[in-house]
């Protein structure tokens, strides 16, 4: 967050000293000796703070839930996007238009990783919330060269980009303005980087 980047915030790390083994509680310390987790190994909650929990995947065909479900979901991130934007109730935001947003947003996202010299590493559309918040950042490692930069842009673009225009079920030509807005924005935001990390 403090580089720029829509992320979930943190808001607590909660250690663990005991588990649920077999239906009943046990010590850390008791685990180890049985060796059902590792010498090493500290059980810990991450409590993290969503504007929106969910992702592209939620709104897509062949998810599981039913298309009431995926409408409420789908109508909830709108208005979350549109309060941010200051739009409100009584002027919602299109599908088009929020595609617009989730497109120059998601873009700008992944620029402002890689201006840091960094790869997210997987930008499916699990990893991405309805807000364009980058979540599961357990992959992101440091890019070693031009290609898994470009390599990454285009997955994320063919992969969340591509998803929410098949889930808001809008036109190829819809995507490829929304691939364009993606790119530009991703440019405006990683551009120092180049400059930086000279690619």
């Amino acid at each position: 967050m403090a580089a720029g980047i829509r992320t979930p915030r943190i808001l607590a790390i909660i250690n663990l000293e005991e588990i649920i083994y077999g239906g009943r509680k046990l010590s850390l310390e008791k685990a180890r000796e049985r060796g059902i987790i590792g010498q090493d190994f500290q059980p810990a909650i991450l409590v993290r703070a969503f504007g929106t929990r969910a992702r592209p995947r939620d709104i897509s065909e062949g998810t599981g839930l039913n298309k009431e479900t995926q409408k409420v979901i789908l109508e909830d991130a709108k208005e979350l996007v549109g309060e941010e934007l200051g739009r409100g109730r009584m002027n919602p935001l299109t599908n088009t238009e929020y595609l617009d947003w989730f497109a120059e947003t998601f873009g700008y996202n992944v620029g402002m990783v890689h201006r840091k010299g960094d790869l997210h590493g997987l930008l499916s559309a699990h990893n991405v919330t309805l807000d364009v918040r980058l979540c599961d950042l357990d992959t992101v490692e440091k890019i070693e060269n031009n290609k898994e930069r470009l390599d990454e842009i285009r997955f994320a673009r063919n992969h969340s980009l591509r998803s929410m225009v098949s889930s808001l079920k809008l036109s190829e030509s819809c995507f490829n303005i929304a691939a364009n807005n993606f790119q530009k924005s991703y440019y405006s935001a990683f551009h120092e980087g180049e400059r930086r990390y000279s690619w």
